[in-house]
């Protein structure tokens, strides 16, 4: 089993400095941290029945009801997000599945501008988790049991660090579940080996089909897709425990794959109706117009609003004080914190009625739940999070200063000794923008929370027709 283990994995390790920014630090002798992202993971599929491990965790532990992916909801956008502690706006990741395209394909129109940012084109534009924690002579492991581009995308973004990165190089057609099982395998036998690093990051795959393309949870693909995640899960804290370390856990979630087949290609989309000269499509859902052409952006954000296939739709703001787009009805990136440099002239969602569409019609809501000895016990919050809290409360156990970079605020009222989730503050906002024509419109509202100077996008709404 080692000999297969070393083929179907790269090891690499290499070296950084890098100088935080000062920010109130917990403990320099915390306990370690894993933090394991499920693909797909929901929260209605963390019960006794089909997780026990991963409710027993819970149980024990804080339980975050109020947790938020970040717009746009593709997992290299939120994985980028958990080792960066920020919004896309930061660290630059926008793209989502088309994302692939910017790392291995020098003709893609956005590689010119990636090539402008600070850190010289890295995929991650911002400073990981890796870079932080190897400032202060502290060790990660990161484990990818899913998506190679995913895995590149990682490893591209930290060529500076004394990272340990694994990405599974098996077979295309290797199951989730094998995935996993090779993943855990590898992390288990590393841990036995070495002394635990100061932090791990595991993504482990969906075992077979993905959650959103296949039906419901009850369907019994489901249930064996939720019993062998935990069942992997059961083995490493079983392991820890036989080893007698004290580790801080945090399980959260990222998008499954999206859908095999869609509704419609943005590409025939515009071509149909005259729009595609010059225009290039990426990903189904960023679409990029010569020049910025504001008139030509105009007309094409008006033929998509009237078709229902379309969802959200996001372009560039009016002006600085305002969330609104300079084309009416669409929202701007400034409004989701995804205005960076590198993105795209339109951004697209689907409606997320197909099955497999992720969309934030459907809403945001993702999975958090954290154990361990810098964690309280039988705790529920309903303080609003998201996947950029993760990495400056990961660094505020460490004992590691959080650099302004970070869009995300540390979990205070979930660490021991942090006040009542119940005495956190939150505030709620609504945005919208409308447009209008004869016989029809569209309509989106944005709710968002905030806690602090945090923000949270929380879900939006678009409706169409004459109001």
């Amino acid at each position: 089993m080692r000999n297969l283990l070393l083929r179907v994995f790269v090891v690499t390790v290499w070296g950084f400095a890098f100088a935080a920014i000062p920010v109130p630090a917990l403990a320099a002798d915390a306990a370690p941290s894993v933090v394991i992202v499920i693909d797909g993971l929901r929260d209605e599929y963390v019960t006794r029945s089909f997780m026990p491990n991963l409710r027993s965790l819970a149980k024990g532990g804080t339980q975050f009801k109020s947790h938020y992916a970040v717009v746009p909801n593709a997992a290299a956008v939120n994985v980028a997000s958990i080792v960066t502690g920020s919004f896309p706006r930061t660290h630059g990741v926008i793209l989502g599945v088309g994302w692939g395209a910017v790392i291995e394909n020098d003709d893609h129109p956005n590689n010119e501008v990636a090539k402008k940012t600070p850190r010289h084109g890295k995929p991650i534009a911002a400073p990981t988790l890796n870079e932080l924690f190897s400032a202060q002579g502290k060790r990660m492991f990161v484990a990818v049991a899913g998506r190679y581009r995913l895995a590149r995308l990682l490893r591209l973004s930290d060529s500076f660090g004394r990272l340990e990165h694994h990405a599974f190089q098996g077979p295309e057609d290797a199951s989730g579940d094998q995935r996993n099982a090779l993943i855990t395998a590898i992390y288990l036998d590393s841990v036995r080996a070495l002394p635990p690093r100061d932090l791990t990051l595991l993504c482990l795959a969906e075992p077979g089909n993905s959650p959103y393309t296949k039906g419901r949870l009850q369907a019994p693909w489901t249930k064996k897709m939720a019993r062998t995640v935990d069942a992997h899960l059961g083995e490493i804290l079983r392991q820890h425990k036989r080893l007698g370390l004290d580790v801080n856990y945090f399980v959260t979630s990222s998008p499954g794959p999206p859908p095999e087949k869609t509704s419609f290609w943005l590409g025939d989309l515009l071509r149909d109706a005259g729009h595609s000269t010059g225009v290039t499509v990426s990903g189904n859902n960023s679409i990029y117009v010569p020049g910025h052409d504001r008139a030509k952006i105009r007309a094409i954000v008006e033929i998509l609003q009237r078709d229902p296939r379309v969802g959200p739709i996001y372009t560039q703001q009016a002006r600085l004080t305002h969330p609104e787009s300079f084309v009416r009805g669409a929202m701007s990136f400034q409004a989701v914190y995804m205005d960076h440099e590198r993105a795209p002239d339109i951004f697209v969602e689907p409606t997320g009625s197909r099955p497999g569409e992720l969309s934030s019609l459907n809403g945001l809501g993702s999975v958090l739940i954290a154990s361990g000895p810098s964690i309280k016990k039988r705790e529920i919050s309903n303080v609003p999070s998201a996947n950029h809290d993760i990495a400056p409360t990961l660094l505020r156990i460490a004992g590691i200063d959080v650099p302004e970079s970070m869009d995300g605020r540390v979990l205070e009222e979930a660490l021991r000794g942090g006040p009542d989730p119940e005495s956190v503050e939150v505030l709620r906002r609504r945005h919208g923008s409308e447009a209008a024509w004869e016989g029809g419109g569209y309509r989106l509202m944005m709710t968002e929370l905030g806690v602090g100077d945090t923000n949270y996008v929380d879900s939006m709404n678009l409706s169409r027709g004459v109001r």
